[in-house]
């Protein structure tokens, strides 16, 4: 082997122990980005899919409204007033 190869293996001995804090440093940085990419991506489906679930429920709303009739019940009140007046007479 030549001189060259032998300092450079000394050199990687010598620096082992900060080279692999180095490497699992790093890794543990590659882990954490896509932690937060994985997590940004699934919290854009779920709000995605809330709007979407928000706009089926209004729409189910406006569909389902009862058509209502208001009743004019003032003759029936008048009725019953009318009937206990006539019995007295």
């Amino acid at each position: 082997m030549s001189q060259a190869k032998v300092d450079r293996n000394k050199e990687l001995k010598r620096n082992r122990k900060k080279i692999q804090k180095r490497q699992k440093m790093e890794l543990y940085a590659a882990y954490a980005v896509t932690a937060v990419i994985c997590c940004g991506i699934m919290g854009f489906i779920a709000y995605s899919g809330y709007g979407v679930y928000e706009k089926q429920q209004k729409k189910a709303e406006q569909e389902a409204v009862i058509p209502t009739t208001q009743v004019d019940l003032t003759a029936l009140m008048n009725f019953s007033t009318d009937d206990d007046s006539s019995s007295k007479e």
